[in-house]
């Protein structure tokens, strides 16, 4: 009985293992992408800590700084596909590994630059 209680518990602590290191390497591997952008014209911060007006804090996966504007990116590692145009208000992503269909909310700030 005690044995199948510490299987249970050694298998649920690697999904949530598994889940969370599946989240860093997605991570990751768009940090290293995004450090290949030319150093003169992007400044790329990885995962940022902000405190909020309430006292606990958000985590920020990537922000990039260029001339284009500053990018605030959210990483995701998911198998499958997402589709939406650059005016959409949300997209759809297919997920491979579940067979499934879902919306997903696009967010971009308005211009404010006066263009």
């Amino acid at each position: 009985m005690i044995l199948t209680l510490v299987i249970i518990a050694i298998f649920i602590f690697l999904g949530f293992w598994l889940r969370r290191s599946k989240g860093r390497i997605g991570e990751h591997r768009v940090a290293h992408i995004l450090g290949r952008l030319p150093k003169d014209r992007y400044r790329v911060i990885n995962n940022l800590l902000l405190r909020t007006s309430s006292g606990s804090t958000t985590q920020v996966d990537h922000i990039v700084i260029s001339q284009y504007g500053i990018f605030v990116i959210e990483t995701k590692f998911y198998k499958g596909w997402i589709y939406g145009g650059e005016n959409s208000e949300f997209g759809l992503r297919i997920s491979t590994a579940t067979n499934t269909l879902s919306a997903i909310p696009f967010f971009r700030m308005p211009d404010m630059s006066g263009h």
